[in-house]
């Protein structure tokens, strides 16, 4: 779930700067600082909103994420684990960004920057919906109760 999760976040917010620095002519601040002043058509509504969207996925899924992972491991092994959890960012964010990339170049190639960026942020919205998904096979609480007694 966390590689499908970084995937999803660092690849489109690849694309995203990119469609606001080469497409919209932003500066990087500007950027960084535009969410009203940019959308899709002119309607800033949809990027809003799909930020607001994704911002909230970042904060009910990580965080619990992590709690729920590393709860569960024993703590002789808590280290290599969390490592592990790492890795798994890195080597999301690495696929998300070659597949949101490949994608978005791809489709610039003869469009618009703006025609680009909604070709490739369905990727992103099919990896978010599979992490909500996979979200609901996780336990409810990382250790059972039982568990919690017998320590």
């Amino acid at each position: 779930m966390q590689v499908a999760f970084s995937a999803c976040m660092q690849g489109f917010f690849l694309a995203f700067a990119l469609w606001l620095q080469a497409g919209e002519h932003f500066s990087p601040l500007k950027a960084g600082l535009a969410a009203s002043h940019v959308g899709v058509g002119g309607n800033p509504w949809p990027v809003i909103l799909g930020l607001v969207v994704a911002g909230a996925g970042l904060a009910l899924l990580v965080i619990p994420l992590v709690n729920v992972v590393l709860a569960a491991v024993p703590v002789e092994a808590a280290g290599g684990a969390s490592g592990l959890f790492g890795t798994a960012q890195q080597l999301g964010g690495a696929l998300g960004v070659a597949v949101s990339g490949t994608v978005f170049f791809g489709y610039l190639s003869g469009h618009s920057f703006e025609a680009a960026i909604v070709h490739t942020a369905p990727y992103a919205i099919g990896a978010f919906v599979l992490c909500a998904v996979l979200s609901m096979l996780l336990p409810r609480t990382a250790v059972s109760e039982e568990a919690l007694l017998e320590s």
